[in-house]
């Protein structure tokens, strides 16, 4: 007897290794080159080897936009195999010519079922032939999620946000709003129709039969791939079809045609996770009222190019949908990314639709932990909101935090009742870390510790920085120093994991404008030691590059080997969007006068999973540089005060208000908005207190570390024994 279909069965037959591929993908690579006629866009920008991708099919030179093409033509080929397969079991030529032209389906009953026309030619050179024999159940699920994910690049499908959701999610999402069969459902973003294909299983075990499902549910992307499969899962999942049906697919862009759709009881799906600046120009310019509308774009200039502007496309999505087509009373439930509740700047708008706005949140499930799309993990939340048009009080939100029971615990092909099984769910409450403010990151925490919290949050007497950002061209400004020559250096810049082609330069420059700088593995808990330099060339006044003429007469060593990269650092992103050419070439970011402090408190931001701060003190005679938002930091003139911040930073009240409000092991984990949101009073040498948490750091820094600091810093914010101790037991929810 033939294995049963599956999507792990299907990614084995089909998939990129598999024979069927390596006879079948030439041919369709063949028949598209051959097509004159044929325009096939150029694949999104990414860093995928075409030329290897084809070689393994011996393809040689391929052109990317053919063999991406391809790839989607072979995809779509075996989406209506299947399809037929499950309608009557044949594979003669005449047959597979039927089913291209959609004559096969139409005979059968399915109206709408068909491959894109600049398909079909490509189609007609697949030989069926080949492919193997099985059975093809009733709802077997989403069967080609992990055919798509294991044939398209992963880097060409992250450009376009596509992500497929676990059916085990998708179950749960559709239990959380009691859908039952009787509701009207929209998927806005379909995909390969993972969460409509649930709709029909859960259903159909309510005898629901296959015209009453249909009438009730609509998919929307805006695909022609994506809308094929769905379809193809839809019609595979379907009860026995005794009359003619269409399926209710729709190929459009949700935020600009709502398709004359009447309004649902429930909107449930993942959108798009897409950053803006990964927008196309056309769509961006496109869009840009829609974000203004709902409030979701605040950030310009250099907030804006140091990442608050990184609004994720999701967030717009979700409110457009939820307005159009989601009815007064009905269910949102939505997968987003977990940063959109606890990020800094970039979701601030969001936020504040979800406090002030129609939706009313009900729930989080924070599956961040235990979530992986096809191997990827993502920090993703499900949300689950009601629609309503009545006024609302500020609620303290429901949320659940989702741990493994176990590490490297794989749940992505689990059902929803082993995850259940294999998980831990704290319960927690969640509510805006600035009472004030719904557009500030929000809390989540046992709901006894949040008055603890509390005694925390505010603005602190200190505010943090970024360190220096080179606009993306670290390899250009850091430097090893290979020989001290007195007034000059002999150096050579580091190429070290740099995103561009810069090329190796070993050059002699003038001494005075190279600092130390601190590199990611150089901040511990209670140390920070340079290992490499920099070349600072920003006028911290000005905020713009020293002025040429002077560089050029004052130090032209280092003009020349600036002049060495200008091509590239001409084409920086960030220098385009905010001097636009004029300012000089070399201009950096994120410098002023504070980068030049003598003493820094440092910390560990990107992808740390703990608080870790130290004391830099100058080194080599120069304040010491830190790395943009891997290291944080707060300048100070006096040694003794930057004591007590490190302290103040590494104690245990600190660091648990830290994780309840931000996203450990993140890329906007602990970063310079922390000291907005958690309030450390200011220094005063006087104060007993606050000299012995000076003392305290100072020990650390020099090897002695106590065990005591919990205790002296929870008297400076008047946390008291019980809710120290509430804090160690609880601290562990968010540790690995």
């Amino acid at each position: 007897m033939n294995e049963p279909l599956s999507a792990r069965r299907v990614k084995q037959l089909f998939g990129r290794k598999s024979q069927v591929t390596k006879h079948t993908l030439p041919t369709i690579y063949d028949a598209l080159a051959e097509d004159p006629a044929l325009k096939l866009a150029k694949p999104p920008k990414s860093s995928v080897d075409w030329k290897r991708y084809g070689q393994q099919y011996d393809i040689e030179n391929g052109s990317p936009g053919i063999l991406l093409g391809a790839l989607h033509v072979y995809y779509a080929g075996i989406a209506l195999w299947l399809a037929a397969e499950r309608i009557a079991q044949q594979n003669d030529q005449p047959y597979w010519q039927e089913v291209v032209s959609g004559r096969f389906f139409q005979k059968n009953g399915i109206q709408n079922l068909v491959a894109p026309d600049w398909m079909q030619e490509a189609l007609m050179a697949i030989d069926t032939a080949h492919f193997p024999q099985f059975d093809v159940p009733g709802m077997p699920g989403d069967v080609l999620k992990h055919l798509y994910q294991d044939l398209i690049p992963k880097k060409i499908r992250h450009a376009v946000g596509a992500y497929y959701t676990p059916d085990w999610l998708a179950d749960h999402l559709l239990a959380q709003v009691d859908y039952d069969g009787q509701q009207t459902l929209l998927d806005p973003a379909c995909g390969s129709g993972t969460f409509l294909v649930a709709a029909v299983q859960m259903a159909t075990t309510r005898s629901i039969k296959s015209d009453d499902i249909l009438s009730r549910l609509y998919g929307i992307d805006n695909d022609p791939l994506a809308i094929l499969a769905a379809k193809v899962n839809l019609l595979l999942n379907l009860p026995p079809i005794n009359s003619p049906i269409t399926l209710p697919i729709y190929e459009a862009d949700a935020l600009f045609n709502d398709l004359g759709l009447t309004q649902v009881d429930l909107v449930v799906g993942n959108p798009p996770w897409i950053n803006w600046q990964h927008l196309s120009a056309a769509y961006r310019t496109q869009t840009r009222d829609l974000w203004d509308e709902y409030g979701l774009f605040a950030h310009q200039g250099m907030d804006q190019i140091l990442g608050k502007g990184k609004k994720d496309f999701a967030t717009l999505f979700t409110c457009v949908v939820a307005d159009r087509y989601l009815k007064d009373g009905g269910q949102l439930a939505f997968l987003l990314s977990r940063s959109t509740l606890k990020s800094g700047g970039a979701s601030a708008g969001f936020r504040h639709y979800l406090i002030e706005g129609p939706l009313k949140v009900n729930h989080v499930d924070d599956v961040s932990q235990i979530t992986s799309y096809g191997g990827t993990r993502l920090d993703t939340i499900a949300l689950f909101a009601t629609k309503t048009s009545e006024q609302k009080v500020r609620p303290t939100i429901s949320y659940s935090l989702w741990r493994p029971q176990r590490q490297r615990l794989r749940l992505e092909d689990e059902p929803l009742k082993r995850v259940l099984t294999l998980t831990t769910r704290h319960i927690l409450q969640a509510e805006p870390i600035a009472a004030d403010d719904p557009r500030s990151p929000w809390l989540s925490a046992p709901q006894a510790g949040i008055a603890a919290i509390r005694k925390l949050t505010g603005t602190s007497a200190y505010e943090a920085h970024a360190g220096v950002y080179t606009g993306g061209a670290n390899a250009a400004y850091w430097l090893d120093i290979l020989e001290d020559r007195g007034q000059t250096l002999l150096v050579k810049n580091i190429r070290e994991r740099s995103k561009r082609a810069i090329k190796m330069v070993t050059a002699e420059i003038e001494r005075d404008l190279v600092y130390p700088l601190l590199r990611g593995r150089d901040v511990q808990r209670w140390y920070a030691q340079p290992s490499a330099h920099i070349l600072m060339v920003q006028d911290p006044q000005r905020r713009r590059g020293y002025d040429e003429t002077w560089l050029q007469q004052v130090y032209p060593r280092v003009y020349d080997y600036l002049l060495t990269f200008k091509p590239t650092l001409l084409k920086r992103g960030a220098y385009k969007r905010y001097f636009r050419d004029d300012a000089p070439f070399y201009t950096m970011f994120d410098v002023a006068a504070y980068s030049f402090a003598p003493y820094k408190v440092v910390w560990q931001g990107i992808g740390a999973r703990s608080m870790q701060a130290a004391v830099c003190s100058p080194s080599q005679g120069k304040p010491v540089m830190t790395n943009q938002a891997m290291h944080p930091f707060v300048g100070l003139e006096d040694e003794d005060e930057a004591h007590y911040l490190a302290a103040c930073l590494n104690s245990l009240p600190f660091e648990y208000a830290l994780l309840t409000h931000s996203q450990a092991g993140s890329q906007s984990f602990a970063q310079a908005g922390i000291l907005k949101r958690l309030r450390i009073p200011a220094y005063h040498r006087d104060n007993s207190l606050h000299r012995e948490l000076t003392t305290f750091s100072q020990d650390a820094h020099n090897g002695d570390i106590g065990d005591d600091l919990a205790e002296i810093s929870a008297a400076l914010w008047g946390i008291t024994a019980a809710e120290l101790e509430a804090m160690r037991q609880n601290i562990s929810i968010w540790q690995k």
